[in-house]
């Protein structure tokens, strides 16, 4: 249930219907506590903390950490810094005093923010994709415009090539790839 529709269900059934406050607790599955807070107040409370914030000693020093990050994408995965030696290079070259917890938290973050992400490409049946473009073929050397389209779902390719763009590309699909 949310949080706002229990707030108005916990008042309704104490205010209205005359519920005792344990009874309502009991019924509810909420403390006793809980009720009393729900009946002082006319909403929920906002959430402060939407996104985590980090410690006011970090300030500074996040540039350096995102480019040793950074700097770590283009090595071995044997040689880039671990987090433990990312915090002894920031404790001994730029005197960081705060603790490690906040800073292999932000680090972790950091490094799930930047993380490459694949997506694997798929079509559905009836849709494919095509690549358009120039093309030098052998023999007389000509510029043609050629297409290429591949079904994914088989091996079937159409390849097409005309001498101007103008004209439009029309492939004749199998009958059973043709769209209904």
């Amino acid at each position: 249930m949310k949080r706002v529709e229990l707030y108005q269900k916990v008042c309704r059934g104490v205010l209205v219907d005359k519920m005792s406050r344990r009874g309502a607790a009991r019924y509810f599955g909420i403390d006793r506590k809980t009720v009393d807070k729900m009946l002082v107040l006319s909403a929920p409370p906002p959430r402060w903390h939407q996104g985590r914030t980090f410690s006011c000693k970090l300030e500074g020093l996040t540039d350096f950490i995102g480019q040793i990050l950074i700097d770590d994408r283009t090595v071995h995965a044997k040689q880039q810094h671990t987090v433990v030696r990312i915090f002894e290079r920031l404790r001994d070259e730029r005197g960081f005093t705060g603790g490690e917890t906040i800073f292999r938290e932000y680090v972790a973050v950091q490094k799930r923010r930047t993380r490459e992400v694949f997506m694997p490409l798929s079509h559905r049946p009836g849709h494919a994709p095509v690549d358009f473009g120039p093309s030098l073929f052998c023999g007389p050397m000509r510029s043609l415009m050629a297409s290429r389209c591949a079904i994914t779902i088989s091996a079937w390719t159409c390849h097409t090539a005309m001498r101007r763009s103008s004209r439009p590309i029309r492939a004749r699909l199998p009958r059973h790839f043709a769209p209904k």
